[in-house]
């Protein structure tokens, strides 16, 4: 029952799971430096590519109003390499990364601060009576103000266009 109702919210919660790896290769890339700062928190693959759900908050954003901006990053299960192919390396810790990445515009949208929780029996919203966190502060972004209620843009990256730029945060 809990596996469905998690199952269920994944979906309810992510309708741009199904865009993900619709990027084309001639779309223009840009480049976006920033440290990865919250990652979500229910990092379940249900249809491939899967995706890897990430907060950064910009570099050269300003310190007293800094810019966040979700990634996408798009990975393959594969159950030879570490954690089935997941990239856990942009999540051990707040660090500066530099992402190759497609602007995802189908992507935007209000940061949530809580994952959408809806009773499968009444379809009634428990959100508020549930208050799991949709995103978790990875180690050294404790003291990160998440824009909650905010509209983020989005963007989409391929699995292995990202590299490590700085130490953390």
């Amino acid at each position: 029952m809990k596996l469905l109702l998690a199952l269920q919210l994944l979906l309810t919660l992510n309708p741009t799971l199904s865009a993900v790896g619709n990027c084309s290769s001639l779309e223009k890339r840009e480049t976006i430096v920033g440290t990865v700062v919250a990652q979500y928190t229910l990092p379940l693959c249900v249809c491939h590519p899967c995706a890897a759900w990430l907060i950064v908050r910009l570099k050269n954003a300003s310190k007293a109003r800094p810019t966040f901006v979700r990634v996408v990053v798009e990975y393959f299960p594969n159950s030879n390499s570490p954690d089935n192919g997941y990239p856990t390396e942009l999540v051990k810790s707040a660090v500066e990364w530099k992402f190759e990445a497609v602007r995802f515009e189908e992507g935007d949208g209000v940061l949530e601060r809580f994952l959408k929780v809806e009773d499968i029996a009444t379809k009634q919203d428990i959100t508020e009576q549930t208050a799991a966190s949709a995103w978790l502060l990875l180690p050294g972004a404790a003291k990160e103000q998440l824009p909650f209620g905010e509209v983020l843009r989005c963007y989409e990256v391929t699995n292995g266009r990202y590299k490590r730029t700085g130490s953390g945060n």
